[in-house]
């Protein structure tokens, strides 16, 4: 640091006095005039370049701010004061990085100042440092306990880490502290949520609702709550309110992408143009979209595939893709698989066994993920989940030349960068569907294949030879099954004397509140409650799938259908008895049934399905016949996992010839190694 001479040091200090008189009094102009001529007499000032900072600061220009505070800060690092109007500014950037480093160099000097423990805390929060943001404001909790802003930021960090018991006393403290704060209230109701609190949870979140009606926040939290009572058409009128005040807010569309599938009022054309909207908005805000890129020539000549799915952990997505990654041949193929769930087990590691390559995805952003696909050299990239909005976003960017999806879905992506989709010829008749998708379709015999597990038990015979009454069984989503569902299994109740209803659905049914809801639905039309059982989730895959033979036939949902609880029940001996209807996941009951040469068991009206329940459950020979023959039929006709890679394959194999022959992506049907183009 160099020293001024002294006279002019001394009009430098003349200038800086005048000029904190003037900031004082409210001169701006005139302050940061003899601030500036301050420093061109002694450049190197601290206390002038710190208040021009402050000056500047509050003129607004707040990027020249941090420039004259740094720069201050170098000529006296050890000036608390001086970090800490550098942290306010980079707080007011918003230059979290930045600010983080800032207020730890306040607290170094000043480890007693709460306004910095306060702004550290928020940008620590900002940069997802979460454990250190805790630490950071509860140093500010012990200062200020009745501040209820405090108490309120203090929720949300123990929310970002997912410990919401902990949560809960300073959201509640904070809601009553800031009795009209619908933020206040909005928290608390999540982190009740969390915690499976849910009649405490939606009194929350109705009272964030009642001081602001369009907090689509609390609107996509108790769409949860209501989802869990299975109140499915309240769930979806909060996603709808919540898509309508905050248009495509991730959890609202996501959450309206797959729920839209279980209502009644809702058809096919109805759920495409939702997954096409929501499809067109990610494409238009995807980060430098990449233009589909042409096959890439290899010495090996092995097609490069990846899969990616966010739930590829001991979980339904698993549970049917594991059958594929197990058998792909290796010399043909190099295969990738991206897992994005956080939590990862046994199935995780177990799967990554069978790739070439598996890869963690969890932190990426959508745009790391696009260019993580892109640096592989994918040639076809899979998407193997998608039933969620949220899962498919990666599509947008284009990151293979050839982009696919597969298996766990309820509908179409809405892409046109997705260029085919896995399906079968029940689920997805020729000729009537197709304006229902952007992407080609691709029929094989099985649109997927289902693994149950090593210790399944073995199938027993219907419980109704030893009972003398026959036993309905439902292990579905608890979500698909309607008043209309009801009615409708209501009436199958009161027409089969003496007959039995067990429901199942997760854990959903081991909470009274859903109990009372679902049984009053049934009591009004008439079937008495001692008729029903609710049961809780089983322990084990193998204790659900034991758990199902004390029914003697399952009920299939619509128009939602069943899906993986089919695959069980069917497996494990249990006849199915469904209602088609014109939607993707209406027609799975009818794939599975017309596979195993049961189309007797689909019904096209409610009469029908009515009428085919009531005969199935009097005729106790043919439900012992079918539990007794059914598992292998199943497993030759469903589970022929080495039809379904072969067919896989062969899709693949057709995709890149079309890719390199400069031919258009094309709907196409695939019988073990045959395929056939469709016009």
């Amino acid at each position: 640091m160099t020293n001024p001479d002294p006279a002019v040091y001394a009009e430098a200090s003349d200038a800086l006095r005048n000029a904190q008189h003037h900031h004082a009094a409210g001169n701006l102009d005139d302050a940061e005039t003899l601030y500036r001529r301050a420093l061109v007499l002694d450049p190197e000032r601290s206390e002038a370049l710190q208040l021009l900072g402050v000056l500047r600061r509050e003129q607004g220009d707040l990027a020249e701010s941090a420039t004259l505070l740094d720069r201050a800060a170098q000529f006296a690092p050890e000036s608390a004061d001086i970090w800490l109007e550098l942290t306010r500014t980079l707080h007011d950037l918003s230059n979290w990085p930045a600010c983080t480093e800032a207020a730890a160099k306040t607290l170094a000097l000043d480890a007693d100042c709460i306004e910095a423990d306060l702004i550290h805390a928020t940008a620590l929060f900002a940069v997802q440092k979460f454990e250190a943001a805790t630490t950071a404001i509860e140093r500010v909790v012990r200062y200020m306990p009745n501040d209820g802003g405090i108490q309120l930021f203090h929720a949300r960090c123990l929310m970002a880490r997912k410990l919401f018991t902990e949560a809960q006393e300073p959201a509640k403290r904070a809601a009553t502290l800031l009795a009209n704060s619908p933020d206040a209230q909005f928290v608390l109701g999540a982190s009740l949520k969390r915690t499976g609190q849910n009649e405490d949870a939606e009194a929350a979140l109705q009272r964030c609702l009642a001081l602001v009606p369009a907090h689509h926040e609390a609107l996509n939290e108790l769409a949860d709550v209501f989802i869990a009572r299975g109140d499915t058409q309240s769930a979806l009128a909060c996603l709808r309110t919540s898509h309508a005040a905050s248009p495509f807010n991730l959890d609202a569309i996501s959450g309206l992408c797959f729920y839209t599938a279980f209502d009644p009022h809702s058809d096919a054309a109805a759920l495409f143009d939702l997954n096409r909207a929501w499809s067109r908005r990610l494409v238009d805000a995807a980060d430098s979209p990449a233009i589909s890129a042409p096959a890439i020539a290899r010495a090996d000549d092995r097609i490069r595939i990846a899969y990616l799915a966010y739930d590829l952990l001991d979980h339904v997505t698993s549970w049917f893709l594991e059958p594929v990654l197990a058998r792909h041949d290796h010399d043909r193929f190099h295969v990738t698989g991206y897992y994005g769930n956080e939590t990862t087990d046994h199935v995780t590691a177990r799967l990554g066994g069978y790739v070439e390559s598996w890869q963690d995805i969890s932190r990426d952003t959508i745009a790391e993920t696009a260019a993580r696909i892109r640096r592989d050299e994918i040639d076809i990239f899979i998407l193997a989940s998608f039933f969620r909005g949220k899962d498919r976003r990666v599509l947008a960017y284009r990151s293979a030349p050839v982009q696919v999806g597969y298996h766990n879905r309820v509908a179409s992506t809405g892409f046109e960068t997705t260029d085919y989709i896995i399906t079968e010829p029940v689920s997805d008749p020729i000729g009537r569907v197709e304006a229902f998708y952007t992407e080609a379709l691709v029929r094989l015999t099985n649109h997927n294949v289902y693994l149950p597990p090593p210790d399944a038990p073995t199938p027993l015979p219907p419980p109704c030879l030893k009972n003398g009454y026959v036993t309905f069984g439902s292990f579905n989503n608890h979500a698909k099954i309607g008043d209309d569902v009801i009615a409708v299994w209501a009436r199958i109740l009161n027409a089969v004397p003496n007959a039995r209803l067990i429901l199942r659905s997760s854990i959903h049914f081991g909470n009274q509140t859903t109990r009372d809801f679902y049984q009053a639905r049934f009591v009004a039309h008439g079937v008495d409650a001692t008729r029903l059982e609710f049961q809780g989730m089983r322990a084990t895959r193998a204790d659900h799938l034991s758990g199902m033979q004390e029914a003697d036939l399952t009920l299939d949902p619509f128009p939602c259908n069943g899906g993986t609880t089919s695959c069980e029940a069917l497996w494990m001996g249990l006849p199915l008895v469904t209602m088609e209807s014109e939607t993707y996941m209406g027609r799975q009951g009818a794939s599975y049934l017309a596979k195993l040469g049961l189309t007797d068991l689909i019904a096209h009206t409610a009469t029908e399905y009515i009428d085919i329940a009531q005969r199935l459950a009097l005729n106790t020979d043919r439900l012992a016949n079918l539990r007794k023959t059914m598992r292998p039929i199943v497993e030759r006709e469903i589970f022929n996992y080495q039809q379904h890679v072969l067919e896989l394959e062969t899709a693949y194999n057709h995709m890149m010839n079309r890719l390199k022959t400069g031919l258009p992506p094309a709907s196409f049907m695939v019988n073990n190694k045959n395929t056939t183009e469709i016009t």
